[in-house]
């Protein structure tokens, strides 16, 4: 026999402390090769819907939290619960197509993915209650999943970061979650996000020398909530979403009336990539006349066919910083 410290049985690593974070590191090493073999299968701009990448996410999912009952305490660490959902945010990402720079609880959100120590804890709960002579003390699969939903919530609640904006538009996650129609497209996410071809984003990182709009001459910062409900440049667009959805938009209303059926999913997701689609061939249009290098942008989608399409309509004011 030779001396060890860790020994594999039946796939679950056993450490010489029963620590089990040699499990949870061997374990999210092979979910990293997954994610990452997925992820070529999931472009950002295009290819399969949300629905089939949540499905594709499951195999992560399913390789993280194999015999998750043996090893759940090892997530009162909190070392260990950073590395789950470290490598489950690069999944999310591919799920809902945000950019990298989006941040761990907004993506989780949009992916409906529910955080992964939530997950494992929720796994070892059903697992005693199969166990549980009780019958009183037992809980429905039902009953844990929306206590998981509760135990999320609590988590959003306290996060008053990175994922406030998304947060805005999606208050209740649990309703969001169970949605039963609408599916998460590329340009909806930057909206959801706020990452994208905003010059406000652009400029946070570098990307554009001022926050200011240059679609229109008011010199207000073009956020989300400029470009989509005051900028003049995008007028036209909303008056067609106003006479489909019968009322003005609001982004503040934007989900309730997104669930309310009626063709209003479809009605928004098309304002949201007529809108954003066309700054981002504009924004194209402006690097080129400007004489930047477009070549391969993590900002930019690749150029399209109606690019050319909104070249005339492009008149940007002089930036003021430069």
């Amino acid at each position: 026999m030779v001396p060890a410290t860790e020994v594999e049985y039946l796939e679950v690593t056993l450490d010489r402390g029963l620590t089990f974070a040699p499990h949870i590191q061997h374990a999210l090493e092979k979910a990293k090769k997954a994610v990452k073999a997925l992820g070529q299968i999931m472009p950002r701009t295009c290819g399969a819907g949300e629905g089939r990448r949540r499905l594709l996410a499951t195999v992560a999912t399913s390789i993280v939290t194999h015999a998750a009952p043996v090893w759940e305490k090892a997530l009162r660490r909190d070392r260990n619960v950073e590395r789950l959902a470290s490598v489950q945010r690069l999944m999310a990402l591919r799920v809902c197509r945000a950019y990298r720079t989006a941040g761990l609880r907004a993506v989780l959100a949009l992916a409906r993915q529910v955080p992964r120590h939530l997950v494992v804890t929720e796994r070892k709960l059903r697992y005693e209650d199969r166990r549980e002579p009780n019958p009183e003390l037992k809980r429905t699969r039902k009953k844990r999943s929306e206590e998981t939903l509760a135990r999320w919530q609590t988590e959003r609640g306290r996060d008053t970061g990175e994922s406030g904006w998304t947060k805005r538009l999606i208050p209740v996650i649990g309703v969001w979650q169970n949605r039963k129609h609408g599916q998460i497209s590329y340009h909806l996410t930057q909206l959801m996000v706020g990452h994208g071809c905003f010059q406000e984003y652009l400029c946070r990182f570098k990307r554009a020398d001022s926050p200011e709009c240059l679609l229109c001459t008011t010199g207000a910062f073009d956020t989300v909530r400029h470009t989509l409900e005051d900028c003049d440049f995008f007028a036209q667009e909303r008056r067609r979403l106003r006479d489909m959805l019968g009322r003005d938009f609001a982004l503040a209303e934007m989900v309730p009336t997104m669930w309310g059926g009626g063709g209003a999913w479809a009605a928004m997701d098309n304002f949201v990539a007529s809108v954003i689609g066309a700054k981002e061939s504009l924004e194209r249009v402006r690097r080129r006349n400007a004489g930047e290098a477009t070549g391969e942008s993590r900002i930019l989608p690749p150029a399209g066919a109606d690019e050319g399409n909104n070249e005339d309509r492009y008149r940007p004011r002089p930036s003021t910083n430069r």
